[in-house]
């Protein structure tokens, strides 16, 4: 199932609940578990995004901004803002499950981008082919796509690159470096270089391992595979990518596309 915020708001307001935030955000319980902001929502994983799950924040009834505090700071938190503001106080509210800890990965096409729990078979991408200029990208479609729940002990690899961008993906997700070779994620040093969908060096900051639980999903431009990254090159976050056809088949890639 994909998500939107705007339906999340609106399950939200029909069951007489109220949101935490406007159709206009994009809060979701997991967003803060993720960003180390919320309590950990155990009950979030393998369901329904659009579960509601009751939150406390700091809302300001003047201008309707919210400040999210982890529970053990909540208290402190929102009475130092109060101190500053009369305005600021408690607030219940809702916000929607939405499990993936990859919903901010952005896949690009010829008109801007979908964020990867977006994307159908079908659905238009841009894919890069390796050229003595650089990487040439072109309009194509989705070959293939599939989602997949993360049994709650999947291993995965939060990537933190240039300026602070973050993907979390799996260990052997394909990532090329600025000397137009793909390496697996878990091979990663932070020495290493990436390539910029734009042919800019882009640096990685930190790489974390951590357990997984929600959905991992898995996106090809084509099935076709000829040892060759060519065709199944991504924009994805702005650095260059391999798609999941690449990944399944590194073994067989042609060594001389390989870090």
């Amino acid at each position: 199932m994909s998500y939107t915020y705007t339906d999340c708001y609106s399950s939200l307001t029909k069951a007489g609940l109220t949101p935490c935030d406007t159709p206009a955000s994009s809060i979701t319980c997991t967003t803060w578990k993720a960003e180390n902001q919320g309590t950990v929502i155990s009950v979030c994983s393998g369901t329904d995004p659009y579960v509601p799950i009751q939150a406390v924040v700091c809302r300001n009834s003047g201008t309707n901004e919210i400040q999210v505090f982890p529970p053990d700071t909540l208290i402190t938190g929102c009475l130092a803002l109060q101190k500053q503001d009369a305005n600021w106080n408690f607030y219940q509210c809702y916000c929607c499950c939405f499990d993936s800890m990859q919903a901010n990965i952005v896949i690009a096409n010829a008109s801007g981008g979908n964020q990867v729990h977006e994307m159908q078979t079908g659905h238009a991408v841009l894919v890069g082919s390796l050229h003595t200029t650089g990487i040439v990208w072109s309009p194509a479609t989705l070959d293939f796509c599939n989602s997949m729940k993360s049994s709650g002990s999947d291993e995965m690899l939060t990537l933190n690159f240039g300026d602070n961008q973050k993907m979390t993906c799996t260990p052997d997700h394909l990532v090329m470096l600025t000397n137009q070779k793909l390496k697996q994620v878990a091979a990663l040093q932070l020495t290493d270089v990436l390539l910029g969908a734009n042919g800019t060096a882009v640096k990685i900051n930190t790489l974390e391992l951590s357990t997984f639980q929600g959905t991992i999903y898995q996106l090809a431009t084509t099935t076709h595979f000829d040892r060759t990254p060519n065709g199944h090159l991504v924009n994805t976050n702005g650095i260059v990518c391999g798609d999941y056809t690449l990944q399944i088949h590194f073994d067989q890639l042609n060594p001389a596309y390989k870090a």
